[in-house]
């Protein structure tokens, strides 16, 4: 049984599952918040306090917010667990630049850019930054935790067809009777990327005239 004191981090990536996580944890009865930007999340974050108030009021958090600080975490909350979802670079690169298109650059605030600065070192997606931010985030995650396999469980949600043993063997919570939630499944697939739409949209416009 999972213990109330236990805090929980999803520390994986935009797109690479994060809100299928948070609906899983939520269905477990895990009070979860997904990419935490309430004010003082915000200005707790921006001056390197890690010990966040948003805990006191939900045991797990996921996306970009948190996944840089799984060290401090760790360090603050002993009985914490960590749970990094991954997805193959390719279709990650292509679903991420899908989703800065799409979302990002139209919608972002300061916070925003304060966490992909921060993340990504880049405010616009590039994909050669892109890929080795998420090579090296997940290697060193994995080394991080190398002598503690208990606290930190990889997860391809996409490759997984159904996730809630994984989840459910590390967390000690038992399987619910129902399908795993593949929040946003649409958008965690590959689509194609926008430079190629408009190669074919200009192909097609040459032709027709």
């Amino acid at each position: 049984m999972l213990s109330t004191h236990t805090r929980i981090f999803g520390i994986g990536l935009s797109r690479t599952g994060t809100m299928s996580l948070t609906k899983a944890l939520t269905t477990l009865g895990i009070k979860t918040r997904h990419y935490p930007n309430d004010k003082t999340t915000q200005n707790e974050l921006k001056a390197g306090n890690y010990d966040l108030s948003v805990l006191r009021e939900v045991q797990a958090l996921t996306d970009i917010p948190v996944s840089p600080y799984y060290a401090q975490l760790d360090r603050l909350f002993p009985q914490s667990k960590f749970i990094l979802t991954t997805r193959p670079t390719d279709s990650w690169l292509q679903s991420i630049e899908n989703h800065f298109r799409l979302y990002v650059e139209r919608r972002r605030d300061d916070f925003d850019d304060f966490v992909l600065a921060c993340v990504y070192g880049s405010l616009h997606f590039s994909a050669e930054r892109f890929a080795y931010v998420k090579d090296l985030h997940e290697d060193n995650c994995r080394r991080y935790f190398a002598t503690r396999p208990g606290k930190l469980l990889v997860l391809d949600l996409l490759q997984a067809e159904e996730g809630w043993v994984e989840i459910c063997k590390f967390l000690d919570c038992q399987v619910p009777n129902e399908a795993f939630p593949h929040e946003n499944k649409k958008r965690l697939h590959p689509a194609k990327p926008f430079y190629r739409e408009n190669l074919l949209r200009r192909l097609v416009r040459r032709i027709q005239s």
